[in-house]
């Protein structure tokens, strides 16, 4: 077994790593925002939406998500940045319309007020898709 905080091997049955003390994965985690229990591999707190780990591997962020769509959304920027590769390809193909820089702005606003943990749900948790609104 190894820590999942150094990453160095651990014996089975120990309950902290010896070199750095993190806890085994035996041991139940806690959300240092809330305070809720989690388990070991959870990388986001259900009740709070804050992220368990320092970093999600791929994770967005929702302001930059939100500023992108308000400022180049009329180019499809913001699905670029999402994951949504046909919808921003779309988007710059009609870009000369200006009707995706309306839609863009208000999913831009959209983005900004997103409740927190259901943008990781959207976008930091399940897998892009190209097509995805």
């Amino acid at each position: 077994m190894f820590c999942r905080n150094c990453g160095s091997q651990i014996d089975d049955k120990a309950i902290v790593c010896v070199k750095c003390g993190v806890p085994s994965l035996s041991e139940k985690k806690h959300c240092q925002n809330c305070g809720a229990d989690t388990s070991p591999n959870q990388v986001i707190c259900t009740k709070c939406g804050v992220s368990l780990t320092t970093k999600i591997a791929g994770s967005k962020n929702k302001t930059i998500a939100g500023v992108l769509a308000i400022l180049l959304g009329g180019l499809g920027i913001h699905k670029f940045y999402l994951g949504s590769w046909g919808l921003g390809i779309l988007y710059l193909l009609l870009c000369w319309t200006f009707i995706p820089a309306i839609i863009a702005l208000i999913e831009g606003i959209l983005l900004l007020v997103m409740d927190e943990m259901k943008f990781n749900e959207k976008y930091n948790i399940q897998p892009p898709s190209a097509f995805k609104w």
